[in-house]
């Protein structure tokens, strides 16, 4: 588990406030690509369009 925290929970607002809008960002997205950015690794994900955007993001597409 990975444990939330105030500075994820800041950041993650953040994103929501700048990519709510032009890209329907969600907090629940925010804050999974906040914590990918947070301990430097790559968000694996099967759709790119929830966090593709998001600076300084490293995608690892993940087939199903």
């Amino acid at each position: 588990m990975i444990p939330l925290t105030e500075a994820i929970s800041l950041r993650a607002v953040g994103l929501v406030e700048a990519y709510a809008l032009p890209h329907g960002m969600r907090l629940a997205d925010a804050l999974v690509a906040v914590t990918a950015l947070e301990r430097d690794q790559a968000l694996a994900t099967t759709n790119a369009r929830h966090s593709g955007f998001v600076p300084g993001i490293r995608l690892q597409r993940h087939h199903q």
